[in-house]
Protein backbone atom coordinates (compact mmCIF):
# COMPACT_ATOMS: atom_id res chain seq x y z
CA UNK A 1 0.00 0.00 0.00
CA UNK A 2 2.60 2.52 0.57
CA UNK A 3 4.42 1.65 -2.61
CA UNK A 4 0.70 2.62 -4.16
CA UNK A 5 0.45 6.10 -1.94
CA UNK A 6 4.11 7.03 -3.37
CA UNK A 7 3.18 6.83 -6.99
CA UNK A 8 -0.46 8.28 -6.68
CA UNK A 9 1.12 11.45 -4.63
CA UNK A 10 4.25 11.35 -7.78
CA UNK A 11 0.85 10.95 -10.62
CA UNK A 12 -0.65 13.75 -8.80
CA UNK A 13 2.08 16.29 -8.21
CA UNK A 14 2.37 16.07 -12.82
CA UNK A 15 -0.71 18.14 -12.01
CA UNK A 16 0.32 20.96 -9.69
CA UNK A 17 0.11 23.76 -11.91
CA UNK A 18 -2.60 23.61 -14.61
CA UNK A 19 -2.52 26.18 -16.96
CA UNK A 20 -1.74 26.40 -20.56
CA UNK A 21 1.66 27.93 -20.37
CA UNK A 22 2.35 25.08 -18.16
CA UNK A 23 1.98 22.60 -20.59
CA UNK A 24 1.62 24.32 -23.73
CA UNK A 25 -1.57 22.91 -24.62
CA UNK A 26 -5.24 24.36 -25.10
CA UNK A 27 -8.78 23.01 -25.35
CA UNK A 28 -9.34 19.33 -25.79
CA UNK A 29 -6.16 18.50 -24.65
CA UNK A 30 -5.96 20.84 -21.81
CA UNK A 31 -9.24 19.36 -20.75
CA UNK A 32 -8.02 15.76 -20.46
CA UNK A 33 -5.15 16.84 -18.36
CA UNK A 34 -7.92 18.53 -15.99
CA UNK A 35 -9.56 15.47 -15.80
CA UNK A 36 -6.42 13.11 -15.82
CA UNK A 37 -5.52 15.69 -12.88
CA UNK A 38 -8.98 15.43 -11.07
CA UNK A 39 -8.44 11.36 -11.36
CA UNK A 40 -5.25 11.42 -9.84
CA UNK A 41 -6.47 13.42 -6.40
CA UNK A 42 -9.35 11.42 -6.21
CA UNK A 43 -7.11 7.99 -6.27
CA UNK A 44 -5.27 9.50 -3.40
CA UNK A 45 -8.33 10.89 -1.47
CA UNK A 46 -8.89 6.84 -2.12
CA UNK A 47 -5.84 5.59 -0.91
CA UNK A 48 -6.10 7.72 2.53
CA UNK A 49 -9.51 5.83 3.25
CA UNK A 50 -8.32 3.26 2.56
CA UNK A 51 -5.31 3.74 4.90
CA UNK A 52 -7.65 4.74 7.28
CA UNK A 53 -9.63 1.80 7.14
CA UNK A 54 -6.63 -0.35 6.81
CA UNK A 55 -5.55 0.44 10.49
CA UNK A 56 -9.45 0.51 11.86
CA UNK A 57 -9.46 -2.90 10.70
CA UNK A 58 -5.41 -3.93 12.49
CA UNK A 59 -6.66 -1.88 15.48
CA UNK A 60 -9.57 -3.81 16.67
CA UNK A 61 -8.17 -6.92 17.91
CA UNK A 62 -5.33 -4.83 20.16
CA UNK A 63 -8.28 -2.63 21.43
CA UNK A 64 -10.15 -5.28 22.45
CA UNK A 65 -7.35 -6.48 24.30
CA UNK A 66 -6.95 -3.00 26.19
CA UNK A 67 -10.41 -2.42 26.70
CA UNK A 68 -10.35 -6.34 28.54
CA UNK A 69 -7.31 -5.21 30.46
CA UNK A 70 -9.38 -2.17 31.51
CA UNK A 71 -12.14 -4.38 32.54
CA UNK A 72 -10.31 -6.46 34.46
CA UNK A 73 -7.97 -3.88 36.31
CA UNK A 74 -10.52 -1.18 37.73
CA UNK A 75 -14.08 -1.09 39.06
CA UNK A 76 -16.89 -0.63 36.31
CA UNK A 77 -18.86 2.34 38.17
CA UNK A 78 -21.58 1.37 35.44
CA UNK A 79 -22.04 -2.01 36.64
CA UNK A 80 -21.41 -1.86 40.19
CA UNK A 81 -24.34 0.02 40.78
CA UNK A 82 -25.95 -2.92 39.28
CA UNK A 83 -25.37 -5.35 41.71
CA UNK A 84 -23.46 -6.82 44.83
CA UNK A 85 -20.99 -8.64 42.58
CA UNK A 86 -20.34 -8.85 38.69
CA UNK A 87 -18.47 -10.24 36.56
CA UNK A 88 -17.65 -9.40 32.80
CA UNK A 89 -18.11 -12.44 31.11
CA UNK A 90 -16.82 -10.76 27.01
CA UNK A 91 -16.79 -7.63 25.42
CA UNK A 92 -17.42 -7.60 21.51
CA UNK A 93 -16.13 -4.34 19.56
CA UNK A 94 -18.45 -3.34 17.11
CA UNK A 95 -16.73 -0.35 15.25
CA UNK A 96 -13.36 1.28 15.38
CA UNK A 97 -12.97 5.02 14.30
CA UNK A 98 -10.23 7.07 13.67
CA UNK A 99 -10.88 10.24 15.55
CA UNK A 100 -8.01 12.15 14.65
CA UNK A 101 -4.34 11.26 13.70
CA UNK A 102 -1.01 13.55 13.29
CA UNK A 103 2.63 13.06 13.43
CA UNK A 104 2.74 11.29 17.01
CA UNK A 105 -0.52 10.52 17.82
CA UNK A 106 -3.78 8.38 16.64
CA UNK A 107 -7.00 8.47 18.40
CA UNK A 108 -9.65 6.08 18.52
CA UNK A 109 -13.34 5.74 19.26
CA UNK A 110 -15.05 2.08 19.71
CA UNK A 111 -18.34 1.13 20.33
CA UNK A 112 -19.22 -2.22 21.25
CA UNK A 113 -20.84 -4.42 23.81
CA UNK A 114 -20.52 -5.35 27.07
CA UNK A 115 -21.36 -9.58 28.35
CA UNK A 116 -21.91 -9.62 32.50
CA UNK A 117 -23.16 -11.73 34.85
CA UNK A 118 -24.74 -9.30 37.97
CA UNK A 119 -25.14 -11.27 41.51
CA UNK A 120 -27.09 -9.36 44.03
CA UNK A 121 -26.84 -10.73 47.84
CA UNK A 122 -23.85 -13.19 48.50
CA UNK A 123 -22.75 -16.62 47.31
CA UNK A 124 -24.81 -17.75 50.16
CA UNK A 125 -28.02 -16.08 50.07
CA UNK A 126 -27.73 -17.12 46.04
CA UNK A 127 -27.41 -20.66 47.33
CA UNK A 128 -30.39 -20.03 50.31
CA UNK A 129 -32.66 -18.68 47.50
CA UNK A 130 -32.12 -14.75 49.11
CA UNK A 131 -29.83 -13.66 46.16
CA UNK A 132 -29.91 -13.79 42.63
CA UNK A 133 -27.52 -14.02 39.47
CA UNK A 134 -28.54 -12.96 36.37
CA UNK A 135 -26.77 -12.33 32.46
CA UNK A 136 -27.06 -9.03 31.32
CA UNK A 137 -25.23 -7.29 28.39
CA UNK A 138 -25.66 -3.59 28.05
CA UNK A 139 -23.48 -1.06 24.98
CA UNK A 140 -20.66 0.33 26.00
CA UNK A 141 -18.02 3.43 24.27
CA UNK A 142 -14.50 4.37 25.33
CA UNK A 143 -11.41 6.40 23.81
CA UNK A 144 -8.05 4.84 22.45
CA UNK A 145 -4.58 6.12 21.96
CA UNK A 146 -1.65 5.16 20.27
CA UNK A 147 1.64 6.55 19.22
CA UNK A 148 1.64 6.73 15.63
CA UNK A 149 5.00 5.23 14.95
CA UNK A 150 3.64 1.91 16.53
CA UNK A 151 -0.41 2.28 16.49
CA UNK A 152 -0.93 -1.24 17.38
CA UNK A 153 0.27 -0.01 20.64
CA UNK A 154 -3.17 0.70 21.51
CA UNK A 155 -4.04 2.15 25.38
CA UNK A 156 -7.73 2.75 26.74
CA UNK A 157 -7.61 7.02 27.23
CA UNK A 158 -8.62 7.47 31.14
CA UNK A 159 -11.96 8.06 32.02
CA UNK A 160 -13.40 7.51 29.01
CA UNK A 161 -15.19 4.09 29.46
CA UNK A 162 -18.55 4.70 29.34
CA UNK A 163 -21.37 1.46 30.17
CA UNK A 164 -25.00 2.52 29.20
CA UNK A 165 -26.79 0.41 32.01
CA UNK A 166 -29.95 2.36 31.41
CA UNK A 167 -32.04 -1.04 29.81
CA UNK A 168 -31.33 -2.29 33.41
CA UNK A 169 -33.82 0.24 34.35
CA UNK A 170 -36.55 -0.54 32.08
Amino acid sequence: MRQDLLQTIKNLSKYTHIEPSVFGVTGRALDMIVTESLEAFLAFLAMIEEGRQAVEHAVESHARHALHDELLSSTVQELDELATHYTVEDTRIETVAILSMDATQINFAVTGTIECQLQSGSSSDVRNGDGMVMNDSYPLTCLFEAPAASPLQVSVKKSTLRIDNESFYQ
